[in-house]
C-alpha cells in the first residue's frame, strides 16, 4: 500500500459513514487536515476516488437510501471494475466499522452469499433448484396413496370411516383436489424458474440470499411432524355416529373443523398458485429484482404468494397442533413479514415507480380505503 493509499484508508476510517454525503473536494480537504497538503498526483487520484463513488451513489434511486445503504452501493460497484477494485477495501472499511452487527456483514465476504461473483450463476441456480423441486415431486407423487396421511386420525376413529357418507365421499375427494393444487405448485416453480427474467439487481449477503431459503423451509420442517388436530386438546365423544367436541362449552361435530381445515388449504393453494403463475417472470426466492408485476392478484396486494402460504400453513398447524409447530409458524410469519420488507427495499431502488405502486396496494391484504 502507498503511502497516499494509507491516508485514503484512514482517513475515510476516521470519518466514516460521513464520506457518502461529502462532495470529491470536501473528501480531499479532509485528507489535507489531517496529513497536509496533496502532490498533485494524489490530489487527482483522491479526486478520481471520489467522484466514483459520487457516480455510483447519484442515481435517483438511491436518494432515500441510509448512508450505509450508500455505502453498500458504492462498495458494490467499486468491487466490480478492475480498475478500482482496491480501492472497494477502503470503504469496506467503513461498513465494517460502522455497521451494526459486523459479524453478519463479515459474510458477504464469503463466495456462497454473494452469487454476483459467481459465474453462470443464473444457470446454476436454476439447474440447481429445478432438481431440488423434482426431488419433491417424485416424493409427493410417491405418497399419493397416502394423502391425506394418517387416514385414522384424520376422522378420529375407523368405527367412524364405517358410517362413510356422502360427506365424507366429498371431504375425501377435495383432499385430493389439494393434493393435485400442492402438486401443481411444484410444477409452476419449475416453470418459474424455466421462464423468468435474469436478475436487474441480484442479492448480496447474508440477509438477501441464505435468510429467505430459512424462512422458506420451515413450514417443511412444519409438514413432516405428526398429525394431532386441535379439537383433539378438548372434549370429544362420540354422537349419533360422529364425534362431537365441546370448545368453551359449545358443542359441534368434528367434521366441521376439518371442513374449515380443507377450506384453508383449498384457498390458500388456489392463491399460491395463480401468484406463483402471475409472477413467473419476476419469481425469486432470494431478494432480487427481476420485474415489476403490477396486474392480477399484484394489483390489490404485494406479496400474494405469501398471504397464500399464511392461510395454508394456518391450516398445517391446526391439523398438526403442537406448540413447536405454532412457534415454527409464529416464526414464519414474522420472518415472512421481515423478508417482503427487505424484497420491498429491493425493489424500490431499481424501479422507480414501485413507491406509487405501494402506495395504493396492501402488502398481504387489500388496501380498503
Amino acid at each position: 500500500m502507498s503511502e497516499f493509499e494509507k491516508k485514503l484508508s484512514k482517513t475515510l476510517r476516521d470519518i466514516g459513514l460521513r464520506a457518502f454525503e461529502l462532495s470529491p473536494e470536501f473528501l480531499v480537504a479532509e485528507i489535507e487536515i489531517r496529513y497536509g497538503e496533496l502532490s498533485e498526483k494524489e490530489r487527482k487520484a483522491a479526486l478520481s476516488f471520489a467522484q466514483k463513488i459520487e457516480d455510483a451513489i447519484s442515481d435517483e434511486s438511491n436518494k432515500k437510501l441510509s448512508l450505509i445503504e450508500k455505502a453498500d452501493v458504492a462498495w458494490a460497484a467499486l468491487d466490480a471494475d478492475d480498475d478500482t477494485k482496491e480501492y472497494a477495501a477502503y470503504i469496506d472499511a467503513v461498513r465494517v466499522k460502522d455497521r451494526p452487527l459486523s459479524f453478519w456483514r463479515g459474510l458477504v465476504h464469503l463466495l456462497r452469499f454473494d452469487p454476483s461473483r459467481m459465474p453462470h450463476r443464473e444457470l446454476l441456480g436454476t439447474i440447481l433448484m429445478i432438481m431440488v423441486i423434482l426431488a419433491f415431486l417424485g416424493l409427493r407423487v410417491v405418497r399419493f396413496d397416502f394423502f391425506p396421511p394418517n387416514v385414522e386420525d384424520f376422522s378420529g376413529l375407523v368405527d367412524f370411516f364405517e358410517q362413510a357418507s356422502a360427506s365424507y365421499t366429498w371431504r375425501w375427494s377435495l383432499w385430493r383436489v389439494v393434493w393435485f393444487i400442492e402438486t401443481s405448485i411444484f410444477v409452476a416453480y419449475i416453470l418459474a424458474y424455466l421462464t423468468r427474467e435474469n436478475a436487474k439487481s441480484v442479492a448480496r449477503g447474508f440477509m438477501e440470499v441464505v435468510y429467505p431459503f430459512v424462512i422458506a423451509g420451515l413450514p417443511i420442517i412444519i409438514g413432516f411432524t405428526e398429525h394431532n388436530y386441535l379439537t383433539r386438546m378438548f372434549d370429544h365423544h362420540f354422537e349419533g355416529g360422529s364425534m362431537m367436541v365441546t370448545v368453551f362449552g359449545l358443542t359441534f361435530s368434528e367434521l366441521y373443523f376439518q371442513w374449515f381445515v380443507l377450506g384453508l388449504f383449498l384457498f390458500g393453494g388456489l392463491l399460491n398458485l395463480v401468484g406463483l403463475l402471475w409472477l413467473r417472470r419476476a419469481f425469486t426466492i432470494m431478494s432480487e429484482a427481476r420485474a415489476l408485476i403490477r396486474t392480477g392478484p399484484f394489483s390489490f396486494v404485494r406479496h400474494p404468494l405469501y398471504t397464500g402460504h399464511f392461510i395454508m400453513f394456518f391450516g398445517s398447524v391446526l391439523s398438526r397442533f403442537h406448540w413447536y409447530t405454532v412457534a415454527l409458524y409464529v416464526l414464519f410469519v414474522v420472518g415472512q413479514i421481515y423478508r417482503a420488507k427487505i424484497e420491498e427495499r429491493k425493489l424500490a431502488s431499481v424501479f422507480p415507480e414501485y413507491d406509487e405502486y405501494r402506495s395504493h396496494t396492501g402488502m398481504f391484504f387489500p388496501k380498503l380505503f
